[in-house]
């Protein structure tokens, strides 16, 4: 499965996949995948790729850890 990473800090990552938006902590184990059935999953999509620095895609990546 290849993955194309929209977003990487020293917290997150988020990796676009073929199953979906996985986002995951570098820090700690543990993610969450956002299948592209999902209501949001355009939504979501297309904010992290209007981001506008790393700051707010980290919260983007939080609130789907939550």
């Amino acid at each position: 499965m290849s993955a194309f990473t929209i977003h990487k800090s020293q917290y997150y990552a988020a990796h676009l996949m073929s199953c979906g938006l996985v986002i995951e902590s570098t820090r700690k184990a543990g993610g969450v995948n956002m299948k592209p059935d999902h209501p949001q999953f355009a939504d979501y999509l297309e904010a992290f790729r209007s981001a506008i620095d790393l700051h707010e895609a980290d919260l983007l990546c939080k609130a789907l850890l939550s």
